[in-house]
């Protein structure tokens, strides 16, 4: 029983496109989760800025005229608004960017469950492919033994 050598070691996984579908799952759960990561940062970011301006404001001191306290004091309210409004934002984003942690996490699990599965079909592919290449060459030594 001799067959072809280059037919014999071909190995073909049946869950391939399947194995595919669950890489790219992953591949745009993880974009996913990098661009609310760089929002939440850019928010973060945004937060700071608006809190160093208040601080600055807040430290000028001596005498001033009126109009400019009156100024600072509604650049202050209307920063202290924005913190407000970026604080609840972060928070949105928080629960998001946990969402897409949850998402990317069952994401790499699929893709993991796959993955291992078809390395023992590949494991249960060579065992079989070395007992049959044992056994021709058992053949082959027999043949060579009888001619003898």
């Amino acid at each position: 029983m001799v067959t072809c050598p280059a037919r014999k070691n071909m190995f073909k996984f049946s869950l391939e496109s399947i194995l595919s579908l669950r890489s790219h799952k992953t591949l745009q759960a993880k974009n996913q989760l990098g661009r609310v990561i760089a929002a939440k940062v850019a928010r973060l970011d945004e937060l700071k800025e608006h809190q160093g301006e208040i601080s600055s404001l807040r430290g000028l001191g001596g005498m001033q005229s009126l109009s400019f306290l009156q100024a600072r004091f509604q650049r202050i309210s209307h920063l202290e608004d924005e913190i407000f409004k970026l604080e609840k934002e972060i928070m949105n984003i928080t629960e998001i960017e946990d969402l897409k942690r949850d998402w990317l996490s069952s994401a790499m699990v699929e893709e993991k469950t796959i993955d291992k599965l078809k390395e023992r079909e590949l494991e249960a592919h060579s065992y079989k492919m070395n007992k049959l290449e044992n056994e021709e060459l058992g053949e082959i030594a027999l043949r060579k033994f009888y001619k003898h």
